[in-house]
C-alpha cells in the first residue's frame, strides 16, 4: 500500500503528514469577516504574465461567474512559497474562469478570517462556486492536481 504525504506548516513548524489524515471542512460564507487579500490575474503588461492586485476579502469572493480559490498562506512557510508559482500557472490555464484570492494568515488584519475558516495548517486552498463551498486541498499540490479539482467546478458554471 502506498501512503501519499504532503508538506504543511503549522504554527511555524514544517511537517510531513499522510494525505489520508486531511479533510478540508466545507465552510459557508455566511457571516464571514473581512480582511486583506491579494488577487492573481492574467496580465498583458506584467513581465511574467500575472498581476497581483490588492483587494478586500469580501469584495474579492462574491463572484457569480467564477470559481473562487482561496489560498491561505504565510511568507515564512516553504510549502506556501512553492505553491505560489503553481497557482500562477493555474491562473494562466483557467484565465477569468478561476479567481485566485491569496490570504496571508500572518497579517493581524486576517486573524478573524483565519479563525473563521478554521485554518490549522498552511497552505490550504478552499474552492467556492457562486458563494457555496465546493471543496479544497490542504498542503502543497501541483498545478495538475489543482486543475483536476477545479475543472469540474469550472464546467458547472
Amino acid at each position: 500500500m502506498i501512503v501519499r504525504t504532503i508538506l504543511v506548516c503549522s504554527v511555524g513548524l514544517l511537517a510531513v503528514i499522510p494525505v489520508a489524515c486531511i479533510e478540508v471542512p466545507l465552510k459557508p460564507l455566511d457571516g464571514v469577516p473581512d480582511g486583506r487579500a491579494e488577487i492573481l490575474r492574467v496580465s498583458e503588461v506584467s513581465s511574467h504574465g500575472i498581476e497581483h492586485e490588492a483587494a478586500t476579502f469580501l469584495a474579492a469572493i462574491r463572484q457569480p461567474d467564477q470559481v473562487v480559490l482561496l489560498d491561505f498562506w504565510g511568507p515564512h512557510c516553504p510549502p506556501c512559497l512553492e505553491l505560489a508559482p503553481e497557482l500562477e500557472d493555474v491562473v494562466r490555464v483557467f484565465g477569468e474562469k478561476v479567481l485566485v484570492v491569496k490570504i496571508n494568515v500572518e497579517l493581524p488584519e486576517n486573524a478573524e478570517l483565519t479563525s473563521f475558516f478554521e485554518i490549522i495548517v498552511i497552505p490550504e486552498m478552499r474552492f467556492y462556486v457562486r458563494g457555496e463551498p465546493a471543496g479544497g486541498i490542504r498542503g502543497f499540490a501541483d498545478k495538475e492536481t489543482i486543475s483536476r479539482k477545479l475543472q469540474p467546478l469550472v464546467e458547472s458554471l
